[in-house]
C-alpha cells in the first residue's frame, strides 16, 4: 500500500465518521424540537382548559 492509497483510506474513514456525528446530532436536535412542540401544545391545552374551568365557575 503506498501513500496515496493510505490517504484516500484515511480521508473516506474521516468522512464517514463525520457523517455518523452529523446523523446523531441532527436526530438529537429533531428529537429535542418535537419534545418542545409537544410540550408547549400539552401546556397551551391544560391552559385552556384551566381557564375555561375558571369562567364556568
Amino acid at each position: 500500500m503506498n501513500q496515496n492509497e493510505f490517504d484516500m483510506i484515511i480521508d473516506r474513514f474521516l468522512d464517514g465518521a463525520a457523517r455518523v456525528r452529523a446523523k446523531k446530532y441532527e436526530s438529537n436536535l429533531t428529537s429535542k424540537n418535537v419534545h418542545r412542540q409537544l410540550s408547549s401544545r400539552i401546556i397551551s391545552q391544560m391552559w385552556n382548559k384551566e381557564n375555561t374551568d375558571c369562567n364556568a365557575a
